[in-house]
């Protein structure tokens, strides 16, 4: 009998570009710590961040965003360190927090042309594959 290698969809999104590095990354609260050594290679598309309430999700994006600075480890996007090009980094990426209204008075094609306008890498085509996607 033959193996035959099936990749499980972890092995298969490795082959994609890695567009976001965490390496090592460490925090905590005065409470507890939420991360530590935390190593993630981030492709590109979509990625779901699940967890119980009061787990360290959105503590997880504020890092990864760059709005919360990690106690230990590196962040890069696209080649761009956090640590040595904050700026630049920062540059590409996009964050609101989860319980922000400031964007509920818009409908979402004017959201979206709204962030066209704030970044010029913005990728329609892209944005309309994953619409797609989504439906």
């Amino acid at each position: 009998m033959t193996h035959q290698h099936h990749p499980s969809p972890q092995t298969s999104a490795i082959t994609r570009p890695v567009v976001l590095q965490a390496i090592g990354l460490g925090f905590q609260t005065p409470e507890r710590p939420l991360f530590t050594d935390l190593t993630a290679h981030i492709t590109n598309g979509l990625t779901l961040v699940t967890g119980g309430e009061d787990r360290g999700k959105t503590t997880l994006l504020r890092l990864l965003a760059g709005e919360l600075t990690a106690q230990t480890g590196a962040l890069c996007i696209n080649g761009v360190s956090l640590k040595d090009q904050a700026a630049d980094y920062q540059k590409q990426v996009f964050w609101v927090a989860p319980r922000s209204e400031a964007f509920d008075p818009l409908i979402v094609a004017d959201y979206f042309a709204s962030v066209q306008r704030s970044y010029p890498h913005f990728d329609a085509p892209l944005l309309a594959e994953l619409v797609e996607g989504l439906s």
